[in-house]
């Protein structure tokens, strides 16, 4: 079957193997043979079939989710809990190390893939291979999986599953922008670009979450350090690294892509492809903007050893204690630098800021 996107749904020859086989194997299997040297490669084309196969892993990633966090991290978390700790930061401490995990292990694997390509080390290869029809294996799947979780991380915010930051807002526009970019970039044949959009964001979000965890273990000063790492990690994937992903999408696109309309060549990036593409990933932008600012005001806080107001946190139970990685609503001000609390007059020590984590 050809690599280019197909808009008929196929039936499979088997009844018994339709769910099998769309929602558990990858579709649209094709086999491309080098002329000069004779080797062949098995490639997948996109299409809707895909969507089967995005919706069951929705499914196995909440799975994946509650068994992580019931069999481990709240094991884990009751064998470092304080005497004294409330039950909800138990319920944090097991939702940060399920994204320490997934992060961990999807942001390893894009990034082996994201080094051995060619747009590694030339960004213009975001563009020159377009319209990348075909994918191997390993790169369809990473794309759908990923996609699927993105979806499941929406659904757990706008269903109450997860609770609720005063950010809210901007955290829901962020879920909704990014899911909106992995189906565009992947069913308009702009998946270069995307990969290396999606390596922009894990890394950061593995820091923070470590943080959290240190955090509730207890670790304070490991706490602290994984603090000033995650700054510089933030800054530089989510800003220097994804700005510079923007810049090639504003300069080298129009200059190295294949621009037009040709769906039988898998070719949809006409000016007006282009623009949609740049409004979404400097929406993005935005939002990463607002959060660094966040960041930014309580380093300056720390630097000047004064106390950090409750510019973001979630809408925990009344009477918790204070987590320093987390603002509580149900408190005035926290101190961030070793000294004082105003609520409870006891000695607080580290850093405490809460930023945007999935």
């Amino acid at each position: 079957m050809s690599g280019k996107w197909s808009y008929s749904l196929s039936e499979p020859n088997n009844p018994n193997e339709t769910w099998t086989s769309l929602a558990l194997a990858l579709q649209y299997q094709d086999t491309i043979t080098d002329e000069a040297t004779g080797t062949s490669q098995v490639v997948y084309g996109k299409g809707w079939n895909d969507f089967y196969m995005v919706a069951v892993w929705v499914l196995i990633w909440t799975a994946l989710r509650e068994a992580a966090m019931t069999y481990f991290f709240f094991p884990l978390g009751r064998y470092f809990r304080h005497e004294q700790q409330p039950e909800g930061k138990l319920l944090r401490f097991a939702e940060q190390g399920w994204l320490v995990l997934y992060d961990g292990c999807m942001w390893t694997f894009g990034m082996y893939q994201l080094y051995n390509s060619l747009y590694w080390s030339d960004t213009t290869y975001y563009w020159r291979d377009y319209p990348k029809t075909q994918l191997d294996a390993t790169m369809k799947w990473y794309y759908l999986i990923q996609f699927a979780f993105w979806i499941q991380q929406f659904l757990l915010s706008i269903l109450g599953i997860e609770k609720r930051r005063k950010d809210f807002l901007e955290f829901l526009i962020h879920h909704i922008i990014t899911c909106l970019l992995i189906g565009f970039s992947y069913s308009f044949n702009l998946t270069s670009v995307g990969h290396a959009v999606l390596c922009a964001m894990d890394f950061s979000d593995i820091v923070l979450a470590a943080c959290k965890m240190l955090k509730y273990m207890h670790k304070d000063q490991l706490a602290d350090v994984g603090f000033v790492f995650f700054v510089f990690t933030w800054v530089f994937s989510r800003h220097y690294y994804y700005g510079r992903i923007i810049w090639s999408v504003f300069v080298e696109a129009p200059k190295f892509a294949e621009m037009g309309w040709d769906p039988s060549k898998g070719l949809y990036f006409t000016p007006r492809i282009l623009t949609g593409f740049q409004i979404l990933l400097c929406s993005l932008y935005v939002v990463l903007l607002f959060w660094l600012a966040m960041i930014i005001r309580v380093v300056i806080k720390v630097l000047k050893g004064e106390n950090s107001e409750d510019v973001r946190s979630e809408d925990e139970d009344e009477g918790e204690e204070v987590d320093p990685m987390e603002l509580e609503d149900d408190v005035e001000t926290v101190k961030v630098l070793p000294g004082v609390s105003k609520q409870s007059g006891e000695k607080q020590v580290g850093l405490e800021v809460e930023c945007y984590s999935k």
